[in-house]
């Protein structure tokens, strides 16, 4: 695998000098865009997927800002372990988004507080500050331009490791997807397969791709299959429900974004 890796870096420097540069900034979407993608990661001796598709779902002012929502559908399961069987969620919150476009930055909301994600005014040679796991203190090794929709988007190739690498490119994120980790092991990454902005597929531009989506549809759940009582509440709630779960986490979020409950670990039946 290590010299897959040396023999692509080479070929992409190759790249680097023949590809158009461009001085436009192309910001994230702020609505109707889905990024799809799968993670994967081990419960015990089971390696589970979640093929899955990131997507915003309206705004939400938290202290001074406005951010993007982002919500979550998937479908987790395990190709050696198929007990207990696998499932589909929907409308799980991830987090939240914002941008400074004139100053080509974009943030994430993390409990409540503000952080660093993308600085897309960056050069080789520059290193990475970022909240996003594997980018810190990465650095930029090459940079590179990438047609999305007929146009060329600056991009950046970095240095995650002495021999991992990963592409991240204006308004689109990482080859890991928009804002995940930039780990890609066999034990444990993340991969994005394409993004669609307003049900165009704009990412990877390749002809005739087909971007499949997770279905975005709530009666998917089918009928009385996730509860949730009361709601609103202020105190104790009960969530009940038919599917089953993995080394699942609840994080329970005030209307300010602010972090108030996690419990981890949670497998089988609720």
């Amino acid at each position: 695998m290590k010299i897959i890796y040396l023999t692509m870096i080479i070929l992409i420097l190759g790249i680097n000098n023949s590809s158009s540069q461009t001085n436009v900034y192309y910001p994230f979407p702020d609505n109707n865009a889905v990024w799809v993608g799968r993670e994967w990661y081990y419960v015990g001796d089971c390696k589970v997927l979640d093929d899955n598709n990131l997507f915003i779902s309206g705004d939400t002012v938290i202290g001074s800002y406005t951010y993007h929502k982002l919500l979550k559908n998937g479908f987790r399961w395990s190709p050696l372990c198929p007990n207990p069987p696998g499932y589909y969620y929907f409308g799980q919150y991830w987090g939240a988004f914002r941008q400074e476009i004139a100053n080509k930055k974009v943030y994430l909301n993390i409990e409540g507080v503000d952080k660093l994600a993308y600085d897309f005014n960056l050069n080789t040679g520059d290193t990475i500050i970022s909240c996003l796991e594997g980018f810190n203190n990465s650095t930029i090794f090459a940079e590179d331009s990438v047609m999305i929709d007929n146009t060329y988007r600056k991009a950046y190739w970095v240095g995650i490791s002495s021999w991992a690498f990963t592409l991240i490119t204006e308004g689109i994120g990482s080859q890991q997807g928009a804002f995940s980790p930039a780990y890609h092991w066999d034990e444990y990454g993340n991969e994005l397969y394409c993004v669609q902005v307003n049900s165009q597929t704009i990412y990877p531009p390749v002809p005739g791709y087909t971007c499949s989506l997770v279905s975005l549809k709530e009666n998917d759940l089918g009928e009385n299959e996730l509860s949730i009582f009361p709601n609103p509440s202020s105190g104790l709630a009960t969530i009940k429900t038919n599917k089953y779960f993995v080394n699942a986490t609840l994080k329970v979020f005030n209307s300010f974004g602010v972090l108030v409950k996690n419990i981890e670990n949670i497998s089988g039946q609720i």
